[in-house]
């Protein structure tokens, strides 16, 4: 069982394995989760080791989840499954997907709309409080829709370790097609990379480098289906696109809420972005140091936003430098085995008029900037 914790969402997730299933070394494994803002996710995951004699494995997953995308008002519900094979180090995976996705307004039969367009939630104790209005785009995008694409992943890891690294490297890159040539209604291709790089300065301090940038673009491969305007291939989807933002991510403000906004505030997600983090990292004193206790130095800058087809590309790219969001700050991190945990104290630096800003931070996860 293990705890996430993210710009004040907690995540208790429940997992099981069983080994050597029908005899051939399979594995089967089962995983559950749910969150304080009503996250929910399953997932039964069945892996093969190896594949007609080879050292290539297969596995084959089956999943459904409900995401709440609070600052972005909406809710999104998935169902679906995938397929990958790897070779014996994970350095190479292919993939397929399919997936039917339902994005819904966020507004439940007690909740109301405000003078100002905002939704207002009614929570269990009767208590009324206003969050960002569902933006007009997202609106047009309430409608069903099934993604299939498939996709593969490179990642060359030479860190000496996971969760609190002090020297090596780290390269992934991704790429996915979704079409509906594949049987969906989505078109589109995204690609995503990462650099991390660290160097050991003293027996008890590091410094590291880490980088990370995607791009994705709507394709015009199969027709829209007369009843969803967001299917016509000439914008992405909401929920494909980038977001920013987190205690493991661009530090000192709130998960997922660096992007492009809609004039009433709401996080519309980007088409594009980039981020970069710069880290000191050093043991700290007395009993900490028994506990492997690491403190931490870092600054954070990064931005997405959506493409635009009738502004210059030129100009898009000042604009996305302008706009790139700031900060800096001191915080705890403490590895442990389900990932690794930060309690952050950050100032943003530079930030937009429609950003939620979050000083204090406690995050768990796996990946991180």
């Amino acid at each position: 069982m293990s705890v996430d914790l993210k710009s004040g969402v907690t995540t208790a997730t429940l997992t099981g394995s069983m080994r050597n299933a029908f005899g051939r070394a399979e594995q089967v494994s089962v995983s559950t989760a749910n969150g304080s803002n009503g996250d929910r996710s399953f997932s039964l995951r069945l892996l093969k080791p190896r594949i007609g004699g080879s050292r290539n494995k297969a596995s084959l997953s089956a999943f459904r989840f409900r995401q709440d995308a609070l600052f972005s008002s909406y809710v999104l519900t998935s169902r679906g499954a995938s397929l990958d094979v790897s070779d014996d180090a994970n350095v190479h995976t292919f993939g397929y997907s399919a997936a039917w996705r339902d994005v819904a307004p966020k507004l439940n039969a007690a909740d109301g709309v405000a003078d100002d367009g905002s939704v207002v939630v009614v929570d269990k104790d009767n208590k009324a409080s206003k969050i960002v209005a569902t933006s007009s785009e997202v609106l047009d995008m309430c409608v069903p829709s099934t993604k299939t694409a498939v996709h593969y992943t490179y990642v060359r890891d030479r860190l000496d370790s996971t969760y609190l690294p002090r020297q090596g490297t780290f390269a992934k890159v991704r790429a996915e097609l979704a079409s509906g040539m594949l049987g969906g209604d989505v078109d589109f291709i995204k690609l995503e990379g990462a650099v991390k790089l660290y160097w050991p300065l003293t027996n008890t301090s590091s410094f590291g480098l880490s980088f990370m940038s995607g791009v994705m673009r709507p394709l015009h491969l199969t027709a829209a289906p007369a009843a969803a305007t967001a299917n016509s291939a000439t914008t992405t989807h909401v929920q494909d696109r980038f977001f920013l933002g987190g205690p493991l991510n661009i530090r000192g403000f709130s998960a997922s809420t660096v992007s492009t906004h809609d004039e009433r505030g709401a996080a519309l997600g980007g088409d594009v972005m980039a981020a970069a983090a710069a880290c000191y990292s050093f043991l700290l004193p007395g009993k900490f140091a028994d506990l492997g206790v690491y403190g931490q130095l870092f600054a954070n800058v990064g931005n997405a936003t959506q493409l635009q087809t009738d502004v210059p590309l030129a100009d898009q790219a000042r604009a996305f430098l302008a706009d790139a969001r700031v900060s800096a700050g001191v915080g705890i991190v403490v590895p442990t085995s389900f990932g690794r945990l930060e309690f952050n104290i950050c100032q943003p630096l530079k930030h937009l008029p429609n950003d939620t800003l979050s000083r204090f931070q406690l995050g768990l996860g796996v990946d991180f900037l």
